[in-house]
């Protein structure tokens, strides 16, 4: 290990918080995405509050979905996002988070139920936030010397949200990755494609790492078993793309037992068929 801390506040499925992680270094601490409201990310800075930290920090947004970025203003300190992710967030500025706004939006299509819940859940009327867009933006990507530990921020996309960036931790080998291998929440029903999916998880195990992060799992992957998430995914992909939209068929060709997951995850990629047929 680079002789760095890592501290983390676990995801909560109920409100749809994901992880939120503070990298230390010797000189400095990145704090990887704000939270899903102004307590969540307020209860994560009590917490490195209570410890012997540098006082200079920045924060790194992975995408610009709602539960990573309503905490940013309470944060407050200089905040980095792709370029798409701060245009994104400055949407979001003046809308109404009212219920009746929310409903509204998901009636017109721009909000989805999913979302809408989970922000009523986390955030109760009458819901009027505080939010800002990051500060400091960048293209492909970014690197940050926080003083023994070096922080590399690229931009991966991906269909969950094309402005999706993960960070690597150089010395200490771990790889957040947001929620970029998820599925595209926001076009219609819930889906992959392998013409998206695939080249990304290529890209994912090309990193020199030994620890997956994703924010809403309760625990780090190690490489091995990341491997074998993917190869599960990309099997039930291909044979979708092969043979079409027959269930019954897919599931007889797969080479493995099959798990529940496995047939979420083909649901999701017949979604995907059928969208762009």
């Amino acid at each position: 290990m680079g002789g760095f801390q890592l501290v983390e506040l676990p995801p909560v499925e109920k409100t749809d918080r994901p992880i939120l992680a503070a990298i230390v270094g010797s000189e400095s601490v990145l704090i990887i995405d704000s939270g899903n409201s102004k307590n969540h990310a307020r209860e994560f800075l009590n917490e490195i509050d209570k410890l012997s930290l540098p006082k200079r920090r920045y924060l790194v947004i992975t995408h610009w979905h709602w539960d990573h970025v309503f905490g940013i203003a309470e944060m407050d300190m200089p905040t980095f996002a792709h370029i798409e992710t701060k245009i994104e967030v400055e949407k979001m500025l003046h809308l109404d988070w009212s219920d009746k706004a929310l409903e509204e939006r998901v009636e017109n299509g721009t909000e989805i139920v999913f979302c809408k819940e989970k922000i009523q859940e986390e955030l109760k009327e009458p819901r009027i936030l505080n939010l800002k867009a990051p500060d400091i933006t960048y293209e492909d990507g970014v690197i940050i010397d926080l003083g023994n530990i070096t922080c590399k921020i690229d931009h991966v996309g991906g269909e969950h949200s094309i402005d999706s960036s993960v960070v690597q931790i150089i010395e200490d080998r771990i790889l957040f990755i947001g929620d970029c291998l998820f599925v595209d929440l926001y076009h219609g029903d819930w889906s992959y494609s392998t013409e998206s999916l695939i080249p990304l998880i290529e890209k994912l195990l090309s990193y020199d790492v030994d620890y997956y992060v994703l924010s809403h799992a309760d625990r780090p992957f190690p490489k091995k078993e990341f491997i074998k998430i993917t190869n599960m995914l990309k099997e039930i992909g291909l044979l979708a793309d092969k043979i079409g939209d027959d269930k019954e068929s897919i599931m007889k060709q797969l080479s493995r037992p099959i798990v529940d997951e496995d047939i979420q995850n083909l649901d999701y990629f017949l979604a995907g068929l059928r969208k762009y047929k």
